[in-house]
């Protein structure tokens, strides 16, 4: 498995552990689980940043906020029995659909073109 790979998947899981953590420490007033969230946020971002390093950053971008939010929305259901709307499968419907999409059918990535010696200057 890449970098890519991996480092993505610490920036999800830190991501839900990071809200579930919030969450419930809004509900109980704990401070161990501020600290907690504290933490996995500052962690996943030390990865996020790695990430963008990487590989295309908008792509990264789109994607940890697309998978976070419905990752955040099942760990919610599941954990704290939350109910879904419609409107909410509906959406993370969508969002499965176009990732796949992006994925498996985008054009190949290109390097980006060199900058024509006219706009380089060495004053």
């Amino acid at each position: 498995m890449s970098n890519y790979k991996i480092h993505f998947a610490i920036v999800l899981i830190l991501d839900v552990v990071s809200a579930l953590s919030a969450r419930h420490a809004f509900n109980s007033d704990s401070l161990l689980f501020l600290v907690i969230s504290i933490v996995s946020l500052s962690v996943a971002g030390y990865f996020f940043i790695r990430l963008m390093q990487d590989e295309v950053g908008i792509i990264v971008n789109a994607t940890w906020v697309a998978l976070g939010a419905m990752n955040v929305t099942l760990a919610s259901f599941f954990v704290f029995g939350e109910t879904l709307s419609w409107i909410q499968i509906l959406g993370m419907t969508l969002i499965v659909t176009g990732l796949i999409l992006v994925e498996y059918f985008a054009p190949p990535e290109t390097s980006a073109p060199e900058p024509s010696p006219e706009l380089i200057s060495n004053d």
